[in-house]
């Protein structure tokens, strides 16, 4: 297995975790949420402002049970907008977004864009004739697949940096 393929998977799962992708975990998605993280524009200021976001309620997670068990029951959303709804009931981290300068529904486009862009996709020549989109494949049109590949170093490095914020806040 390539570094970049283990890179990316491990990447993946981390933002899986941590940044309430449950949907991309669970392989929920439906097609109209696919086709809305693929018209999602992915800019390298909001990817920034959403690991920023994930750092601090990283952070703020260690030392607060009740804030980690509110973000663990975001994970139970079975939609795109259950899930925004879900982040955005959530006081802490609905003043982190709002610190930052994402909304809720930015940080969780932004999270499965980049979830789906890192996510290995079978190539054409294996999938059937005339089987229907799957929404993950959707989910991860090249522009996004792209960018990632093109900031995967910026995009590494912010995830290094919420694990080294998680880390410091357990000490």
């Amino acid at each position: 297995m390539s570094i970049h393929r283990t890179t990316a998977i491990s990447i993946t799962a981390f933002l899986v975790l941590l940044n309430g992708a449950s949907i991309a975990a669970a392989g929920e998605l439906s097609m109209d949420d696919a086709k809305s993280v693929a018209a999602y524009p992915l800019t390298m200021d909001k990817v920034q402002r959403k690991f920023a976001v994930a750092a601090d309620l990283g952070r703020l997670s260690v030392t607060d049970p009740a804030l980690q068990s509110q973000l663990q029951s975001i994970n139970e959303a079975k939609s795109l907008e259950a899930q925004i709804k879900a982040f955005s009931a959530v006081p802490k981290a609905a003043a982190v977004m709002q610190a930052h300068g994402i909304s809720a529904r930015d940080y969780c486009l932004t999270t499965l864009a980049i979830g789906y862009a890192l996510m290995p996709q079978a190539p054409a020549q294996l999938r059937q004739t005339n089987s229907p989109p799957d929404p993950s494949e959707v989910a991860a049109p090249p522009e996004h697949v792209e960018f990632v590949l093109a900031h995967r170093d910026e995009i590494h490095q912010l995830t290094a940096a919420i694990m080294q914020a998680r880390k410091e806040a357990q000490h």
